[in-house]
């Protein structure tokens, strides 16, 4: 994972995470009765709320994703 500021990488398609080095994140996803249920700590939460409102905020075109692994784990 990548440490980033608040720029704006839409034009590349690419996203970096905004995240505390001093937090460990746990984070996963179970899906219960066909639904899915997020689990996570008050950094995952934190973590996430800026990704969507980077998300929001920027000029990413229809059909951007992004895929998070549990723990936020990038291997």
């Amino acid at each position: 994972m990548q440490h980033s500021g608040t720029r704006d990488e839409s034009d590349n398609s690419t996203i970096s995470f905004d995240y505390d080095e001093n937090e460990e994140e746990v984070f996963s996803v179970n899906i219960e009765n066909g639904i899915p249920v997020f689990f996570g700590n008050k950094s995952t939460f934190k973590l996430l709320a800026k990704t969507f409102a980077k998300l929001a905020l920027s000029d990413y075109q229809d059909g951007f994703h992004i895929h998070i692994n549990k723990d936020f784990d990038a291997d």
